[in-house]
C-alpha cells in the first residue's frame, strides 16, 4: 500500500501519476489549503474531464507564466502535460512531485494575446528593422527589471523601446 492509498487526497499528487497525462485546464483559483503550520489561500489549478485539481507552486506557476500568459484567465483550455519529477526537492529532502509542461506533441500553444504578442526571435526582427541590435535590446530590457525575455510580459517593453528609437530620429 501507498501512502496515497493510506491517506487519499482530493489534489493531484505523485502517486496519482503513473506515466504523463495531457489535461485541459478549466480554471484556476484560490482555495483554502490545511498545512502544517494552518489554512493559508493556494492557487489550485482545475481540469476538464475529472482529473484531479493541482494546487499551483511557485515552479509550476512559473513555467505556465512563461507559456500562456501572467494572467490565469488566459490559462482556460489550454493544453497542460502532467509528470512525476523525482528530482522535486521539499524541506530539504528529495521527495518527487508533480510538475507541470506544455505537451510534447509538438502543438505548442501560442502565448496569451495572440497575434499582438512577439517571440525573442520577431522581437528581435522587429528591433533591427528600427536599427537596435540585440545587445541594446537586452540592455535596455534589463534595464525595466526583466532577466529573461517572456513575451507574454515583455512584448509591450519592446513595443515602447521600438516607439522611443522612432521617436528619436532626426529629420
Amino acid at each position: 500500500m501507498k501512502k496515497g492509498d493510506a491517506f487519499p487526497s482530493s489534489y493531484l499528487g505523485k502517486d496519482d501519476l503513473y506515466e504523463p497525462v495531457t489535461a485541459v485546464i478549466s480554471d484556476v483559483r484560490l482555495e483554502e489549503i490545511a498545512g502544517g503550520a494552518g489554512s493559508e489561500d493556494k492557487p489550485v489549478m482545475h481540469f476538464e474531464g475529472g482529473t484531479k485539481s493541482l494546487v499551483l507552486n511557485a515552479t509550476n506557476w512559473n513555467t505556465l507564466e512563461a507559456v500562456y500568459g501572467e494572467d490565469t484567465d488566459d490559462w482556460r483550455g489550454r493544453a497542460v502535460e502532467l509528470y512525476i519529477d523525482p528530482g522535486v526537492v521539499y524541506a530539504g529532502k528529495r521527495v518527487g512531485g508533480v510538475r507541470v509542461r506544455v505537451p510534447s506533441n509538438g502543438r505548442r500553444a501560442a502565448p496569451a494575446g495572440g497575434d499582438d504578442v512577439w517571440s525573442w526571435k520577431e522581437a528581435l526582427e522587429r528591433a533591427a528593422a528600427e536599427g537596435i541590435d540585440q545587445a541594446s535590446l537586452t540592455a535596455a530590457l534589463r534595464d525595466v527589471g526583466c532577466t529573461a525575455y517572456r513575451p507574454s510580459r515583455d512584448t509591450k517593453a519592446v513595443k515602447q523601446l521600438i516607439a522611443n528609437a522612432e521617436a528619436d530620429i532626426p529629420f
